[in-house]
C-alpha cells in the first residue's frame, strides 16, 4: 500500500491559498553592509499572495540569517526588495530594525 504524502497548499497563518511566483532573487539592505546583497533562494520559495500575514517578511529574515554574506552582520536587515519569477516584485522596509538603530 502507497502512502499518501499532504502537501500543503494553504498558507499556515492566514488560511489563503493564493501564493505568488518563485522568489529568484532577495536584494536586502543592512545597516553593518557596505552595499546590498543579492541573495539567490536555496529551495524554491513562494509567499502568500494576500501579503496581510508577513510572509515576505519572514522570508527575508530567514534567507538573511541564512546567507553567508549577511549572517555576521550587525544588526537586521532594513530594507528588501523581493524579485520574482513571473518579473514581479515587492519592496519591504523593515520596521523592527528602524525602531533599534533609534533606540
Amino acid at each position: 500500500m502507497l502512502r499518501q504524502i499532504p502537501v500543503l497548499r494553504e498558507c499556515e497563518h492566514c488560511g489563503r491559498v493564493d501564493f505568488t511566483a518563485a522568489v529568484c532573487v532577495i536584494v536586502v539592505w543592512a545597516s553593518g553592509l557596505a552595499e546590498a546583497v543579492a541573495i539567490v533562494p536555496c529551495l524554491e520559495t513562494r509567499v502568500c499572495g494576500t501579503g496581510k500575514c508577513g510572509a515576505p517578511h519572514r522570508v527575508v529574515s530567514r534567507e538573511f540569517g541564512a546567507h553567508p554574506s549577511t549572517r555576521d552582520v550587525v544588526g537586521d536587515w532594513t530594507r528588501a526588495l523581493l524579485i520574482f519569477e513571473d518579473g514581479e516584485c515587492i519592496s519591504l522596509r523593515n520596521a523592527a530594525a528602524r525602531k533599534l538603530a533609534c533606540a
